[in-house]
């Protein structure tokens, strides 16, 4: 943390942690914290015994070094964190009326009588009424601007900033960037403590994770834990995942409703992380965004006012081992879907495409595609090497900057078909049909060719890939199916060992799945 000051602040080297072999380290360096600290932390409580409590001066010593560690972590935290308070107005309805009312009111307000006072001829109205949320942020300069999560301050129509030194100011907002769910917000305030913000690329699973904020209404408070995963995926919607990393720093840090928007730190006291959501399914997790992604949006925020984002227009699906062998490919990125008119389309690129890398970086994963992808701007050129059934292939692909509006087509159930045609493959474990004009009408698909699948055998080899009912078959290993006796055909023709890629249309979007037989 530092203290601001007119002078324009040094900015210090980002801290790298690399991995290194034990024969290319130097010994004559002196350990690291984690060494220095935690090992022979470890020793010394592994000299406690049961009955006895017979630890070392020495040992005692470590420990202490290990708790100052924490103390002053939390010493210099506390003042560069804010408590934030949004508040907005509201208008209960008749049936949900506020907790707070007299009960006496409420009374005549639900038997729709007059209350005392109230003339019969005049209805009650409903009265406007404060709803407060409360969130946690910190300053990342000594000019006031502050980060914090987008959801902690959403519809607020005042936002109040509270400093553990008792001092308050309202703030306005910036900018917002939903879809990562990072805002950045200012105060006219000076003399503030800010924060260092780390590396979040040189985050390692099992470092110390220390998470400040205001849960529960419980203000400054301290919790620590470990980093228990790095880029993490959750569910979120469409839209969201295709253009943003979707990217999670996991750890087991005590984090509830309050810390949203708070930082999550490093023993060195620098944030890697903005702490954003919990997970109570299996336990308590906490997620943090990446201090890297918030810093990148809030640069961008600072210049445009908004996060601009580079497009290239690919929906992404990660290789399973299965799809590798059929492609013939150790790692890559499968293009799932693409979009018309995106800069891939226009220069080349197909559904069903591998991209293998950009601009000579590996993309092992879609996170890795995208995190490549977004670390650049709209206009940007970038080369794009990618395998084209069988075929590898280079296009050079100026991005742009992604739609303002996204359609997303609604789903629908699926319809009964009218036309005779059907057949039954055991070996794949499917049941398919012939399409009508009708049944092509009610799913909306454009498409001449392709049978629909009216039941999907339960364990089996279609089963297992995710193919449902109500699929429609458009294409075996980029072939057209436009019957039965094509289906059929093409399924025999297939390679074994590497299974058959589906085309398939499924409520209004494309995808592949792949399927490998039973033996």
């Amino acid at each position: 943390m530092r203290k601001g000051s007119s002078k324009s602040p040094e900015r210090r080297k980002p801290i790298c942690h690399p991995y290194t072999k034990a024969k290319d380290q130097d010994m004559t360096k002196p350990l690291s914290v984690f060494s220095r600290i935690l090992m022979p932390t470890a020793l010394a409580l592994a000299t406690l015994t049961i009955g006895r409590a017979e630890v070392s001066e020495q040992d005692m010593e470590i420990v202490d070094r290990m708790e100052r560690v924490f103390v002053q972590v939390a010493e210099k935290a506390f003042p560069a964190t804010v408590v934030i308070t949004s508040s907005r107005e509201i208008t209960p309805s008749r049936q949900m009326p506020n907790e707070m009312e007299d009960l006496f009111e409420q009374f005549f307000r639900w038997h729709n009588l007059p209350g005392p006072g109230t003339p019969p001829s005049q209805p009650r109205q409903p009265r406007s009424r404060p709803l407060e949320s409360l969130g946690s942020g910190f300053f990342i300069s000594p000019d006031g601007y502050i980060l914090t999560n987008s959801h902690v301050i959403e519809g607020a129509d005042e936002i109040l900033v509270r400093m553990q030194d008792g001092r308050e100011a309202i703030a306005e907002v910036v900018g917002t960037d939903p879809p990562s769910d990072i805002a950045l917000i200012k105060v006219d305030l000076e003399d503030v403590t800010y924060f260092e913000l780390g590396d979040s690329d040189q985050v390692k699973i099992g470092q110390w994770a220390l998470a400040v904020g205001a849960p529960l209404h419980f203000d400054y408070t301290f919790t620590r834990g470990i980093v228990s995963a790095k880029g993490r995926t959750l569910p979120l919607p469409a839209a969201r995942v295709q253009y943003t990393e979707q990217e999670y720093i996991q750890v087991d840090a005590l984090i509830n409703p309050g810390n949203s928007g708070g930082p999550l730190l490093n023993t060195r006291g620098e944030v890697i992380g903005i702490n954003t959501l919990i997970s109570g399914q299996y336990g308590y997790y906490g997620f943090a965004v990446p201090i890297n992604i918030a810093k990148r949006v809030a640069d961008s925020i600072k210049k445009n006012g908004r996060m601009v984002r580079p497009w290239i227009g690919i929906v992404m699906q990660e290789l399973s081992q299965d799809e590798k062998n059929y492609h013939g490919v150790e790692s890559g990125v499968f293009v799932f879907n693409i979009s018309d008119d995106s800069p891939a389309k226009t220069h080349g690129l197909e559904r069903g495409d591998v991209i293998l890398s950009l601009d000579g970086q590996p993309t092992n994963t879609p996170i890795d595609l995208k995190k490549l992808v977004l670390a650049r701007q709209p206009g940007d050129q970038v080369e794009i090497e990618f395998l084209h059934k069988g075929e590898r292939k280079k296009a050079t692909i100026t991005l742009t900057e992604v739609p303002d509006s996204l359609t997303q087509i609604a789903g629908s159930s699926t319809p009964r078909n009218s036309v005779r045609g059907q057949a039954t493959i055991e070996k794949w474990g499917l049941t398919v049909d012939a399409l009508s004009e009708e049944i092509r009408t009610q799913l909306e698909l454009e498409e001449d060719h392709g049978l629909i699948i009216t039941e999907v055998k339960s364990k089996s080899p279609a089963d297992r890939a995710g193919l449902s009912a109500g699929d429609v078959v458009l294409e075996i290993d980029y072939n057209k199916v436009t019957d039965v006796d094509d289906l059929t055909r093409l399924l025999e023709e297939s390679d074994p060992d590497k299974g058959a890629l589906f085309y398939l249309y499924r409520r209004g979007e494309y995808g592949f799945r792949l399927v490998k037989p039973t033996e």
